[in-house]
């Protein structure tokens, strides 16, 4: 199963200029958010303050995964890292030194 790292960032160019439509359109995110969270494949999620951008940890195998970032094009663009658990990482290095 693969763990990623993902950095997301909205396209401003859709962010609703008025205020109340800007929290509507927030609090749709939101509750996609909280979907894939409750399906298991979004781990953490979280917006950093001020960017219009922020991250998430996803598992799972890459096409659940690309699946799961495309409820979200065109409105977030996404870089994506693979990252190890220490134990994975404890395995890489005994491999290393095999």
């Amino acid at each position: 199963m693969a763990r990623l790292m993902l950095f997301w960032e909205l396209d401003v160019n859709r962010i609703p200029e008025d205020p109340k439509t800007r929290a509507t359109a927030w609090n749709q995110l939101l509750g996609a958010v909280k979907q894939d969270m409750e399906q298991g494949i979004m781990k953490q999620w979280g917006a950093f303050i001020g960017e219009n951008a922020g991250y998430c940890v996803v598992e799972g195998n890459e096409i659940d995964i690309s699946a799961l970032l495309q409820r979200y094009v065109p409105h977030a663009k996404f870089k994506t890292h693979p990252v190890l658990t220490v134990h994975e990482t404890e395995d890489m290095l005994r491999k290393l030194t095999k």
